[in-house]
């Protein structure tokens, strides 16, 4: 072959070569570029398409993050989803915590767990080291606590089942969390053997968990764990002793054995319940009560996201329909886009017609049109990651502003959120973007050339007009819910709630260890309330078990009047402790009959101040005052006198106004 003939075909070869058709990746970045491009050339376009984005993307991002926190994040543990939750059903509907015998005996006899677990507490209390008096969240655990959760000390070890043996003495020994090893001891590898006192009680630090298990609650840090057997010690004041069955105080938690589903251990668990409290009902429980402590029925449920979980999602129901809200409204946000951007490429109809025209297929400009979209919609989406994080702390704190008691979670982001937002971001381009795509690839070049004007005609104004409608539907039900939605919530946060919010001073008295020793605590509390009463410019003082407006209730159960041939047919109240004063104090006014009296008390016949709701339901248009009632199956409550009747207020639930208070 001659050289020139070699050349020939080497150029040949090389025009080939430049005319195969590029990889994806090239053809990627050939469309961002030229999606930028034609974004700068239209800055009006893209800086309404991105502030609407924005603002798309960020709200919903903001209540995800929320649910996330409160009830989607599992807990920082191996195999999270394995955890299980028992808790006890009571005759009244609510759940309540364990006795230790029962504790005892489903750990001897189920055959679904590899572990379980029992701990209480894990509320602040007193905590001295080296004389320095600080509060800090104590847990009374079981020895298979940390086990169970699949946890290695840090520093040293944790409890054993043998420190926490409730035949055996008491172990005084102590786990101390990563954060509080940070504050209190700076970080010293010294700590172990290291002694501290919780109410005045010696403990020996023996470990130190790792930095990334704060505990069982999201946003509170278990900072110090001791056995559960050491709780008499700390708490002397408790009314029966741990071991008695009559005292419910533990949750319980499970780690489902591999190939056991949470169905079967609800199974088998609900199959040997009724034999176990059958063999550990007190002999001292007669009657009544005997057939209500029979009755009580295990609600088992999945731990994966800590305790309570089921209980915490009711409070944040709301979200969800703020969700549906949000959803709504995105959908509105990419109706709106898909018409602008099939205005924007009505303008553009040229530019399209000659690219077909040069040999451009259709699905090729199609694939440019909803590039531009998946452009738009992650530029959109990074300000609207940032408003969304912004957005959850204000939609938490307007939530909890009213909440007097702290509300602690943790808003940080996480996969969950980051992988929400860029499905949220692709789902968004794909909605808005799909449609100007689908009409730029079945565009007729000849068609196209030969219209004058760029202006949507045809089956595409018939499309826009089309999205128009959608749209505006769209708004339309966006509005209503929104106006629903803030109505309700208008109604619910300025309800009369029935008592004084402005002018009451909520304080806590914080007991220095052994300070209440040999202390008459009536004479005690009625001379702190006269002393504060004296104070200028305060005019009531009043004590409490609760907190108005705290959004808890003390206790709850059913009240009848003593002829009733069953406690059960009663309504269900709330029911609370107050010292008197208390109404006057939060502004509550007593109807009929009498407040309560520094001599009433433990060694006085029982009396009751009701509310007017609750005398209604149980005696109807008659005089409550003088008659008697039964306050759930405890003994002592059996035969109360009504002394006061008061207005109605909603106390604990702004949606319910049954108090019942005891002296």
């Amino acid at each position: 072959m001659s050289e020139r003939r070699q050349a020939r075909v080497v150029n040949s070869e090389s025009r080939i070569r430049s005319i195969r058709p590029a990889g994806w990746a090239e053809t990627l970045v050939h469309d961002v570029r030229f999606s930028l491009r034609t974004f700068l050339k239209s800055p009006g376009f893209t800086a309404i398409a991105v502030v609407t984005l924005a603002l798309g993307i960020g709200s919903s991002t903001a209540i995800f993050t929320l649910l996330d926190a409160v009830l989607y994040r599992e807990l920082p543990v191996p195999h999270a989803e394995q955890l299980v939750e028992l808790r006890i059903i009571f005759h009244n509907g609510r759940h309540v915590a364990f006795t230790l015998p029962m504790f005892q005996e489903l750990q001897r006899d189920q055959q679904v767990f590899s572990e379980m677990s029992a701990w209480s507490g894990g509320g602040a209390q007193n905590v001295e080291i080296d004389g320095k008096l600080a509060r800090n969240n104590v847990l009374y655990a079981s020895g298979s606590y940390f086990s169970e959760l699949g946890q290695r000390p840090l520093l040293g070890r944790f409890i054993e089942p043998a420190d926490a043996n409730p035949s055996g003495p008491i172990s005084r020994v102590a786990v101390i969390s990563y954060g509080f090893w940070q504050d209190r001891f700076a970080g010293s590898p010294a700590v172990i053997g290291k002694q501290i006192l919780v109410e005045n009680q010696p403990f020996t630090i023996i470990g130190v968990t790792q930095k990334a298990f704060p505990g069982l609650y999201e946003g509170t840090e278990t900072e110090i764990t001791v056995p559960f057997t050491a709780f008499e010690l700390v708490q002397p004041g408790i009314p029966f002793p741990i071991t008695s069955g009559h005292w419910l105080w533990l949750s319980i938690m499970g780690r489902l054995k591999h190939g056991v589903t949470i169905g079967q251990a609800r199974a088998q668990l609900k199959n040997i319940w009724p034999r176990i409290l059958a063999e550990i009902v007190p002999p001292d429980e007669t009657g009544e009560r005997r057939q209500q402590y029979l009755s009580m029925g295990l609600y088992v449920t999945s731990a994966a996201q800590g305790p309570d979980w089921d209980e915490r999602a009711q409070y944040w129901r709301p979200l969800y329909y703020l969700m549906g809200m949000v959803a709504l409204m995105l959908l509105a946000v990419c109706v709106n886009l898909a018409c602008l951007m099939l205005a924007r490429g009505a303008s553009r109809v040229h530019e399209t017609s000659v690219r077909l025209a040069l040999g451009a297929t259709a699905g090729r400009v199609a694939a440019q049109t909803l590039a531009e979209g998946f452009l738009l919609s992650f530029v959109g989406a990074l300000p609207g990651l940032a408003l969304g994080f912004w957005g959850a702390r204000w939609m938490f704190a307007l939530l909890t502003q009213l909440s007097v008691a702290p509300v602690v979670i943790g808003l940080r982001p996480d996969f969950h959120v980051l992988a929400f937002t860029a499905g949220v971001t692709v789902v968004t381009a794909i909605l808005f973007g799909l449609v100007p795509a689908l009409r730029a690839s079945r565009s007729d070049p000849g068609t196209l050339l030969r219209q004058e004007s760029p202006i949507l005609a045809g089956r595409g104004g018939r499309l826009g007009q089309a999205l128009i409608v959608v749209q505006i539907s769209l708004s339309l039900m966006l509005v209503l819910a929104s106006a629903l939605f803030t109505r309700t919530f208008w109604n619910l946060r300025y309800a009369a709630p029935g008592f004084d919010r402005k002018f009451v001073l909520n304080d806590w008295l914080l007991a220095r260890p052994g300070a209440s020793k040999n202390l008459d605590l009536n004479t005690y509390y009625h001379e702190l309330t006269d002393r504060l009463r004296s104070l200028p410019g305060v005019r009531a003082v009043g004590l409490g078990d609760f907190v108005p407006g705290g959004g808890q209730s003390p206790s709850i159960d059913n009240v009848a009047p003593v002829g009733a041939s069953s406690v059960a047919k009663g309504p269900v109240s709330d029911i609370s402790y107050c010292a008197p004063g208390f109404f006057d104090a939060i502004g509550m006014d007593i109807l009929r009959g009498r407040d309560f009296a520094w001599t009433d008390g433990p060694h006085q016949p029982r009396v009751a101040v009701v509310s007017l709701s609750l005398a209604k339901s149980l005696f109807g248009g008659g005089n409550a005052i003088g008659t008697h009632v039964r306050v759930g199956t405890v003994p002592l409550y059996q035969d109360i006198e009504i002394v006061g009747v008061v207005s109605d207020a909603r106390l604990y639930n702004p949606r319910d106004a049954h108090p019942l208070s005891l002296p």
